[in-house]
């Protein structure tokens, strides 16, 4: 059974943080085409940054649809 990656149509944001920041994108809207989001600051060599992405339900409040985190 083929288990699709990509979270449903519909509203989200993407919660991003490393060492001494933290910030939320702006809400968008994702209908199948691929969101190209860059890092929102600079870190240096050897940082841990992570992006959490959440999906905004229909009915309220959110689901996590990922949490990568990748060293700089």
């Amino acid at each position: 059974q083929h288990q699709s990656r990509c979270g449903p149509s519909g509203s989200y944001h993407i919660h991003v943080w490393s060492p001494g920041r933290d910030t939320n994108s702006g809400t968008y809207t994702y209908a199948g085409v691929a969101l190209t989001f860059n890092n929102p600051w600079p870190v240096p060599e050897g940082t841990n940054i992570c992006a959490e992405l959440w999906y905004h339900e229909p009915g309220g409040g959110y689901s996590s649809w990922g949490l990568p985190c990748d060293r700089m």
